[in-house]
């Protein structure tokens, strides 16, 4: 091995933080009935599907095939124990339950360095468990309750994805899950290994969700895990994100700014032309004699001089109105007393007090100031022209009460009766024209009231549209700051100066993640010779100046296509793994691929990159190994490996008792077309 894998042997007998033990097939969980107990071990571990060669032409070549043998159904069990709400596509789900209503599939694992046994359905019910420290057999016998399966869900989201650098990918609000790092560790087959950052494809119905932004959140994972990412570049990336998002908004702020002048000026000079009416004939210079400054001021003069005509005439009805209603008011005071007075003659008794106050009432009014307006009585036509009626009445009034305290007889008392009876009838009669004139003036002075607020609410709606209509102008003309417009450039000023700052800080942590790059790098060259040759180079390109991403130098041979990139991708994997042996990063040092090889990998290069991993397994440790790599294939296996304890399961389609479950799923073959194992 090279200088960088020399230095991962002093990490043999290091245990992976996780790894697999021991998986058992059960076809019926009371009594426990076992289908497959496999083992697994540390180091590689190869479950091959052996393609068998037909004796003669009645034997179906679709069922001889290394295929459809249940390769990637193990894998997706394991998927299944180890966190994934599926173990199949839908389809395969159906079938396995419908052939094994009662099965389920257990496993044994290590979690930093803490065993853990795991057992879930395959069939109809629903159960899961997992405890610490249990063998499966334990865990079978205890009751499902004590030992929840969400406890080990719990233990992994700790153990994985809590110490990460950051839970969230930059510019998203949803968290990193153990099941996307488990993602990238147990690559669908169905995603053909076609880039480095798609894992899961959506024909797998794996359950996973899938990443809001699919490349950029799957490679920032990968490098955290890599180790590729301090914790202070996911808080500035984050916050990043932040003030490009509010920057955009103040930029489009500013845009709105910048036109609202305008747009203020064109609509208040639409409500100001209708206001001014149809015959204004209005020209571009403000202040000319046809300009809107000039139309406005000529329209406001008319509209106040007009008001002012109409609040004169108004104070003017007001004063005839307040000296009418005065009249009005005593006349009818008058009549009341008469009233009481009949009463009082009718009944044949006096009432010398209240008389006496009355007429004292009567003379002292003449100095006081009418109530339904502000004229003195003194000033008043109305009560002038009156009072002199009114005193002569009252000394009739008072004669006709000493008639009554001399004892006049019941005749006189008729007469009194008659001369009162015909003195209110003469008020009321002059009452009647009175009432109707003031009922007039009110409703005059009403509709003088309706015209002065329509007048003065055009006038205040002239002005105000006019001073809008001037702002607009004074700020496009610059000879007023828009003081909102000021705040927002200078809010657009600090963000992109933060943003500046902030990307650099960013190039700056990125730099020192140079060191640990280039080692990777330098790992990852070595493993690439270690399978091809030392013809090929390996490169790692890394941020802030590339996205993550691992290439093959094929100058010296005809390499070339999906191969490439497939073999870049695999090896990338593999790389990861055995960086986290040297304490870099956050990888479980776990792996599994289904098939590889079905991705366009020539034999010859797939055999020579079997055999550099069964290499380096022994160079580290064997099942001391400080990883472990689990692999499916078709192909036969180098001979290295075939001689050695790396092949843990072989599968194959003929007989029946050799497929993963030791019988075929569907009732009756399809000639030509592989079952669903």
């Amino acid at each position: 091995m090279g200088g960088a894998m020399n230095s991962l042997t002093d990490k043999i007998g290091l245990e992976p933080r996780l790894w697999l033990e021991r998986l058992v097939i059960f076809r019926s969980l009371d009594p426990g009935e076992t289908i497959r107990d496999i083992t697994f071990r540390r180091g590689l571990n190869v479950v091959w599907g052996v393609a068998q060669e037909a004796e003669d032409e009645s034997e179906s070549p679709g069922a001889l095939t290394g295929h459809s043998v249940g390769k990637t159904t193990l894998c997706r069990l394991i998927r299944y124990t180890l966190g994934e709400s599926t173990f199949g596509r839908k389809s395969a789900e159906k079938s396995i339950r419908q052939s094994f209503t009662q099965g389920a599939v257990g496993v044994t694992l290590h979690l930093d360095g803490v065993q853990w046994s795991v057992v879930r359905s395959i069939g109809i019910s629903d159960d899961s468990r997992a405890a610490e420290n249990l063998s499966i057999e334990q865990l079978l016998a205890a009751p499902a309750k004590e030992h929840p399966y969400s406890h080990f869900e719990a233990s992994l989201d700790k153990a994985f994805i809590a110490p990460l650098p950051s839970r969230m990918p930059p510019n998203s609000d949803r968290e990193y899950l153990w099941a996307h790092l488990f993602s990238w560790l147990t690559r669908d087959q169905e995603a053909r290994y076609q880039n480095l950052w798609e894992w899961r494809s959506g024909r797998s119905d794996s359950g996973v969700s899938a990443f809001r932004n699919r490349k950029e959140d799957a490679l920032f994972l990968m490098r955290m895990v890599m180790g590729l990412v301090e914790k202070e570049e996911s808080t500035l990336t984050t916050q990043l994100d932040i003030w490009r998002k509010k920057l955009k908004e103040q930029e489009d702020r500013k845009v709105a700014l910048q036109q609202e002048p305008e747009h203020q000026v064109k609509y208040q000079e639409q409500v100001l032309r209708t206001l001014l009416g149809p015959d204004c004939k209005l020209t571009e210079e403000r202040d000319s004699l046809f300009g809107m400054n000039t139309q406005v001021s000529i329209s406001l003069n008319k509209l106040e001089s007009e008001i002012e005509s109409l609040k004169s005439k108004r104070d003017a009805l007001n004063v005839r109105l307040a000296g009418l209603r005065a009249f009005i008011r005593q006349y009818e005071q008058i009549i009341e007393r008469i009233e009481a007075e009949l009463a009082i003659t009718q009944e044949g008794t006096e009432d010398k007090g209240a008389v006496k106050k009355e007429l004292h009432n009567l003379e002292t009014l003449i100095e006081n100031d009418c109530t339904y307006g502000q004229v003195a009585f003194k000033d008043c036509q109305f009560f002038i022209a009156n009072l002199k009626e009114l005193r002569s009445e009252w000394i009739d009034l008072q004669r006709a009460r000493q008639d009554r305290r001399a004892g006049q007889v019941s005749e006189k008392r008729e007469e009194v009766l008659r001369e009162w009876l015909e003195k209110r009838t003469k008020l009321q009669v002059k009452l009647e024209p009175a009432r109707d004139t003031r009922d007039v003036l009110e409703k005059m002075y009403a509709e003088l009231e309706r015209q002065l607020v329509n007048l003065s609410s055009q006038a205040a709606r002239l002005k105000y549209h006019a001073e809008q209509w001037q702002d607009g102008r004074d700020l496009l003309d610059g000879r007023k700051k828009n003081s909102e417009l000021e705040t927002v450039l200078q809010d657009i000023d600090r963000l992109r100066r933060d943003i500046r700052e902030g990307e650099k800080k960013i190039g700056q942590l990125q730099d020192h993640q140079h060191r640990r790059a280039v080692a990777l790098r330098t790992l990852y060259d070595e493993v690439l010779k270690k399978v091809l040759s030392t013809s090929y180079s390996g490169e790692l390109r890394w941020p802030p100046h590339h996205d993550l991403e691992f290439r093959i130098h094929e100058d010296a041979a005809g390499l070339a296509g999906e191969a490439v990139e497939t073999l870049a991708l695999v090896l990338a994997d593999f790389t990861a793994l055995l960086w986290s042996i040297k304490d870099s990063g956050y990888h479980p040092g776990f792996l599994l691929h289904d098939s590889p090889r079905e991705a366009d990998l020539d034999r010859y290069i797939y055999n020579r990159f079997l055999k550099s991993i069964h290499d380096f397994g022994d160079a580290l440790g064997g099942t001391d190994a400080p990883f472990q790599y689990i692999i499916t294939t078709t192909s036969k296996p180098p001979k290295a490996i075939l001689e050695s304890e790396n092949v843990r399961l072989r599968l194959q389609a003929h007989p029946e008792s050799e497929l993963l479950f030791r019988q075929s799923l569907r009732s009756r073959p399809l000639i030509g077309k592989p079952n669903i194992q």
